[in-house]
């Protein structure tokens, strides 16, 4: 079903659309340790040894994508934050679910200034909503990225992705843009088409000419029928290097287990051969009041 934009700003927080009664209860575990971080500059050590990168290791040049279901996995677009600005990168924010406010003072617990970095030009925010009202308004009939069933185009926010990187005063910078969140154009009435159309001309100009990376954030929750979300999921699993799959736990929220991810390579090395088979990682975690921790699954330490 399609929504008006005046009817997406209403479901904004926190991820734009309404949550299970399941998912509202991670929801707020997740938002509790967004209030009670307490300047961690590691936010997740163990995160960065399942993706086998780090602040001196950034992901340059692949597509990242989280995929959660159930529970709300926007607690991992900090990390990445936090790497790409520790590490020395840029970070471009498309930003549909959050205002600034909310990042920066989630930055701000885990040691990172985000209105310095933008003084610096190494964190640029885009408001999502805007360009795409924009798009709608000012359409251009010439444009690819045009959807002229609905008179609505995604040509605005490649623009401005497009400007910010482009403004990089220093093209060896590693830059990271983040879409928090995708699914939020599926709820403006874009077509899952018209969406895979717009990432792969912002991996090109990311990913292909910036050596840089990019990270979508899209929900799927199994307990909704929803055919254009299945699909765009579906075939991010052919777009990304690396899909980070977070679910709730099927017997219901535990103190001790939060949730599971799944964290899979879908691109292998040539010369690997297993290269045709992806890498798949599954552990547990638990937010816990000063970060989060993963751990193999059964080895809780109320099991052990």
């Amino acid at each position: 079903m399609r929504r008006s934009p005046d009817e997406v700003s209403e479901l904004r927080a926190p991820s734009c659309r309404v949550a299970s009664s399941v998912e509202k209860e991670n929801l707020n575990t997740s938002g509790a340790l967004l209030h009670r971080l307490n300047h961690v500059t590691k936010m997740f050590p163990e995160l960065n040894s399942l993706l086998e990168c780090n602040k001196k290791n950034l992901p340059n040049g692949k597509s990242l994508v989280i995929i959660d279901s159930q529970t709300d996995g926007s607690f991992l677009l900090h990390h990445f934050i936090s790497l790409y600005i520790q590490g020395g990168g840029k970070v471009v924010m498309l930003a549909f679910a959050q205002s600034f406010s909310h990042y920066s003072s989630v930055a701000q617990k885990l040691g990172i200034n985000l209105n310095s970095a933008c003084d610096d030009k190494t964190f640029v925010f885009l408001p999502g909503l805007k360009y795409t009202l924009d798009g709608i308004i000012n359409r251009d009939v010439e444009n690819p990225l045009l959807d002229t069933s609905n008179c609505k185009s995604l040509h605005s926010l490649y623009q401005a992705i497009n400007s910010a990187i482009s403004a990089n005063e220093n093209q060896s910078l590693p830059t990271l843009l983040i879409i928090d969140d995708i699914s939020t154009l599926l709820y403006l009435g874009f077509q899952h088409t018209e969406i895979c159309t717009f990432l792969t001309y912002c991996q090109h100009t990311v990913c292909k000419k910036t050596n840089g990376c990019i990270l979508s954030l899209i929900h799927n929750d199994s307990d909704v029928e929803d055919q254009s979300s299945n699909l765009l999921s579906r075939w991010f699993h052919h777009f990304a290097d690396i899909v980070l799959e977070l679910e709730g736990l099927q017997s219901g929220r535990s103190k001790d287990v939060h949730g599971q991810l799944k964290v899979v390579f879908t691109r292998r090395e040539q010369n690997d051969l297993h290269s045709l088979s992806p890498l798949s990682r599954c552990v547990h975690y638990r937010i816990r009041d000063k970060g989060v921790s993963f751990f193999a699954l059964g080895t809780s330490p109320a099991i052990l």
